[in-house]
């Protein structure tokens, strides 16, 4: 959807499971420079508060096993901007050195590192470093990330937004019970991809789309996570392999 340049605020009731959780982003779980044993006990779903600039949002975050993280934002019910980066596990603190933040509708993303506190399966809590600022946040674990999802409930068809920095458009999906999918937006962009639920057994499902050369007007491959919300929707989270751009999405069933 690179050719889309009208902004557009995503619902967050679907990212309100804090974007769910798979494997992926820039190049996929296996490449992903974290440590599954250092950063196993920052692993989950965290719900809370951030501050940024005077403003208060809420933030939903995902820390997987093999420290990859990624994160929505919002206010007021609409979500402003995707974290994405990796991180690792010391002495009680949970640390990134290479944040990066997607505001929505925006062309560039913004790095940040990130320094928290956390107290496995219960809290967590710190500051996210930009060049210029500085926001602060505090979350606390939420259990559904230890609910296992099941591929087949995900069939059927689903309309929505999603989108890139480039910008945000409706889509519709149609999912298959083994979990591939085929996308149409409202521009006429052709997305085809798949949901992997990952070996851990958790609300989790690997992503991969592809952006069709000749209806998108260039050919891209994104891979991230993706999961069910409680709103029988689904959620969409990912990046380009160099994480230079990124993908987002929530669609619903009728």
């Amino acid at each position: 959807m690179k050719k889309i340049i009208r902004r557009s605020a995503l619902v967050t009731a679907a990212f309100t499971l804090a974007l769910l959780q798979a494997c992926g982003g820039g190049g996929g779980g296996g490449s992903d420079s974290g440590s599954g044993a250092a950063t196993a006990s920052a692993e989950g779903v965290w719900e809370g508060i951030a501050s940024s600039r005077g403003n208060a949002l809420d933030i939903s975050l995902v820390v997987l096993e093999n420290g990859r993280y990624y994160g929505v934002y919002s206010q007021n019910g609409d979500a402003y901007g995707l974290l994405e980066g990796n991180g690792s596990v010391a002495g009680g603190t949970f640390s990134s050195s290479n944040g990066r933040d997607y505001p929505f509708g925006d062309l560039v993303y913004t790095p940040f590192t990130l320094t928290a506190a956390l107290t496995p399966k219960a809290s967590i809590g710190g500051t996210a470093q930009y060049s210029s600022f500085q926001a602060t946040f505090n979350a606390t674990y939420d259990t559904s990330y230890d609910t296992a999802v099941n591929l087949a409930s995900l069939a059927g068809t689903y309309t929505g937004s999603a989108g890139t920095l480039q910008g945000v458009e409706d889509v519709t999906l149609v999912v298959a019970s083994s979990g591939s999918f085929i996308g149409t937006s409202s521009t006429g962009c052709i997305l085809t991809g798949s949901l992997v639920p990952r070996s851990a057994g958790k609300a989790v499902l690997d992503l991969t789309v592809t952006f069709d050369a000749a209806t998108c007007g260039e050919s891209l491959t994104v891979t991230g996570i993706a999961g069910q919300s409680e709103t029988n929707g689904l959620v969409f989270a990912a990046t380009l392999a160099d994480r230079s751009d990124a993908f987002y999405g929530v669609a619903f069933k009728p």
